[in-house]
């Protein structure tokens, strides 16, 4: 968003813009119909060891390469995201991949 910003501020057009699937700059996006995209890896990056750790103590064989989702958000599917994520705060990221966890949403809005 500050990179988005600071193009406003200097009065410039957007250039296309790569982002997250962060909510502060969906929303950006979405606020100033530029293009864009929001790439998204990171955050499944936390849950990734977990699994590993519990497949090793169930005796699993683990991935040698462990290929994590990185679908991209496009303008196409900006909308949706933006409304499944509505109530989340803004440091939020849409796919982070724990709609699953005891107490969500509720433990993540109103932050």
């Amino acid at each position: 968003v500050a990179a988005v910003e600071a193009f406003e501020d200097a009065g410039k057009p957007y250039p296309v813009f790569m982002g997250e699937d962060e909510l502060s700059f969906m929303r950006k996006w979405k606020e100033t119909d530029m293009t864009a995209l929001g790439a998204v890896y990171s955050n499944f990056q936390w849950r990734t060891p977990i699994l590993a750790a519990q497949k090793i103590w169930n005796g699993e064989q683990v991935p040698a390469e462990w290929v994590l989702p990185q679908s991209p958000i496009t303008g196409e599917d900006l909308d949706a995201y933006l409304d499944a994520n509505k109530d989340m705060p803004s440091l939020h990221y849409a796919k982070f991949g724990g709609e699953d966890l005891p107490g969500y949403p509720e433990a993540w809005t109103n932050r």
